[in-house]
C-alpha cells in the first residue's frame, strides 16, 4: 500500500478518557497516510495535524439507558456509513467499537480492510451474547490490541486468526520522558481508573475507618468512583472527570498506583497501569491476567494483592527498588512505545 493511501477514522462512542490516546494514534498514522476523521461535536477540536482532515458529523450522545444506547449506536453507525459512502478508503479504523452493535452495522461498511481497536471489548467476551455477536465478524476484520496477553487470549480462547491480531505499543502519556522525584511527604496513592470496582471502594472506606492504617502512615489515597464521593483524613474519593494537565500532575506527584479492578477486567489493557510504569511508579493490582503479565515482566514494579487488608498493609510498607532498576524499566518502555515505533506498527497493520 502506497504512502498516498487514504484512511478513515471512525467512532460511534467517543469516550472522554480516550481523547489523548486517539490524538497520539492520529499523529502516528498521519506519518504515512492521509486521514479523514469523522468527528462528533467538539471531540477532536484540538487536533491540528498535517494530513488529517476533520469531518464534522453529529451523532447521538450516549446516556444511561442501555437499550436506547444500542439504538443510538446503530443509528450512529448508519450516519457515519452514509457520510463516507461515496468515498474510497484503503482502510477504515474504528478507534472504539461496541461488540454487539458492530455485528449489526458491519455490513454498512463495504470496505474489506476494516480495523478494530480493542479496549474493554476483549474483557467483555465472557458475556455469552457478546461472544456470539463477536463470532460473526471475528475473522472478517483486523484487530489491534495493546498487550501480547490480549492477543494470546483472542487467539486461544476466542478463536481469532492470529494473523488478524496486531499487538502494537501503547502511546506514551504526556510529560513522562524524565522520571520525577518520588515524593514521600505525604505519600500520595492514586486509583484513577474509570473501571474501579465500587465494591472494593466501599470495602476500602470501611477498612480505613476501622483501622486508620493510611492515616497512621501519612498516606493520602485518591480514588475515582462512578458514584461515590468521600472525604476522610486519608481517603479522597471523587467521580468527576479530570483534565489531562491535572492527570499528569497527579502522576508526577504520586508515590504509587493502585488498580481496583474486578475479575471482569482480566483481559483488558489498562492505561492507568501503563501510565504508572512510564512515570516510574510502582503498580499494585489484583492477580488478574493483565496484572500477572506485568508482575512477571517487572516484579519489582508491579505487585499483586489478594484482599483489602493485604493491599492497605502493602501500601503502608511500600518501598522502591534501586533508582537504576526503575530507570532501566522506564527507558525500556519509552523506547518500545516511541511514536516512530507506533507509526511503523500501525503502518504494518494497515498494509498487511
Amino acid at each position: 500500500m502506497s504512502n498516498h493511501a487514504k484512511i478513515c477514522i471512525v467512532d460511534t462512542i467517543f469516550p472522554k478518557g480516550h481523547r489523548y490516546l486517539n490524538s497520539k494514534l492520529l499523529e502516528a498514522i498521519s506519518e504515512y497516510y492521509s486521514i479523514d476523521v469523522i468527528n462528533n461535536y467538539s471531540y477532536y477540536k484540538d487536533i491540528k495535524l498535517k494530513n488529517v482532515n476533520i469531518i464534522d458529523k453529529k451523532q447521538f450522545r450516549l446516556g444511561n439507558n442501555k437499550l436506547l444506547n444500542h439504538l443510538k449506536l446503530i443509528l450512529n453507525g448508519l450516519f457515519v456509513s452514509m457520510s463516507i459512502k461515496s468515498k474510497k478508503y484503503d482502510a477504515i479504523i474504528f478507534f472504539t467499537f461496541d461488540t454487539i452493535n458492530f455485528a449489526l452495522i458491519k455490513f454498512l461498511f463495504r470496505n474489506k480492510n476494516i480495523i478494530l481497536i480493542h479496549h474493554d471489548n476483549t474483557a467483555r467476551l465472557k458475556d455469552k451474547f457478546k461472544y456470539q455477536c463477536f463470532q460473526k465478524y471475528r475473522n472478517k476484520v483486523k484487530h489491534i490490541v495493546f498487550s501480547p496477553i490480549l492477543k494470546q487470549y483472542l487467539t486461544t480462547e476466542i478463536g481469532v486468526d492470529s494473523n488478524l491480531i496486531f499487538d502494537i505499543p501503547h502511546p506514551l502519556p504526556a510529560d513522562c520522558s524524565v522520571i520525577k522525584d518520588i515524593k514521600t511527604s505525604p505519600k500520595i496513592i492514586l486509583s484513577t481508573g474509570y473501571a474501579n470496582d465500587e465494591t472494593l471502594i466501599k470495602d476500602i472506606i470501611e477498612y480505613e475507618e476501622t483501622n486508620h492504617i493510611l492515616e497512621k502512615n501519612g498516606i493520602i489515597w485518591k480514588i475515582r468512583s462512578s458514584n461515590i464521593t468521600y472525604e476522610g483524613a486519608s481517603l479522597s474519593i471523587f467521580n468527576e472527570h479530570i483534565s489531562q494537565e491535572e492527570y499528569n500532575e497527579l502522576y508526577n506527584n504520586a508515590y504509587g498506583i493502585v488498580l481496583l479492578y474486578s475479575n471482569e477486567y482480566a483481559y483488558r489493557f489498562s492505561g492507568v497501569l501503563f501510565d504508572g510504569l512510564t512515570h516510574g511508579r510502582i503498580i499494585l493490582g489484583p492477580p488478574i491476567a493483565l496484572v500477572n503479565y506485568y508482575n512477571e515482566k517487572y516484579p519489582n514494579m508491579c505487585i499483586t494483592f489478594n484482599n483489602i487488608s493485604e493491599l492497605v498493609n502493602e501500601i503502608a510498607s511500600l518501598k522502591y527498588p534501586s533508582k537504576e532498576c526503575v530507570e532501566c524499566i522506564h527507558q525500556e518502555i519509552i523506547t518500545q512505545s516511541s511514536q516512530s515505533n507506533i507509526a511503523e506498527s500501525l503502518r504494518n497493520v494497515i498494509a498487511k
